[in-house]
């Protein structure tokens, strides 16, 4: 995984198998609407600064139509669990994909989890044991 790091940008290369590879970027700033026509050219423009391997990546993509442009959207509030099962990490709260934040969130979460598990009397208490693990983490997650 490659990352090229800017003032008010990023991008990111992530190797994706099969010889394919996955690209990323995101300009902070006022939200638009990005027009399908010419994304590929503006997508040069905003990242010309960043290197071969961006600048390659980019112009391999075969139509503007293959670039998905979209604001960063903050997910509502969805249970991370019910009686019996409980979600953690990305599938809890995802997250931009940068610096491993998914995974060290999903090792956080498992240990928090353990940690209420653990003081968990009886089997027939793990609803309270998912309720408690949640709010501990609420917090950070936020």
């Amino acid at each position: 995984m490659q990352f090229w790091l800017g003032q008010d940008r990023f991008f990111g290369l992530c190797p994706a198998g099969n010889g394919m590879t996955y690209g990323f970027g995101n300009i902070a700033g006022t939200r638009s609407h990005e027009p399908i026509a010419g994304r590929k050219r503006r997508l040069l423009e905003h990242f010309a600064g960043f290197g071969t391997p961006v600048q390659q990546y980019v112009a391999a993509v075969p139509h503007d139509s293959d670039i998905h442009c979209a604001p960063i959207e903050w997910l509502p509030e969805v249970a991370w669990h019910n009686d019996d099962a409980v979600l953690i990490g990305d599938a809890a709260h995802a997250m931009s994909p940068m610096m491993g934040q998914g995974g060290c969130m999903a090792i956080e979460d498992a240990l928090v989890l353990a940690d209420e598990l653990r003081h968990t009397a009886h089997p027939a208490d793990l609803p309270g044991a998912l309720a408690a693990f949640a709010a501990r983490r609420h917090p950070r997650v936020q």
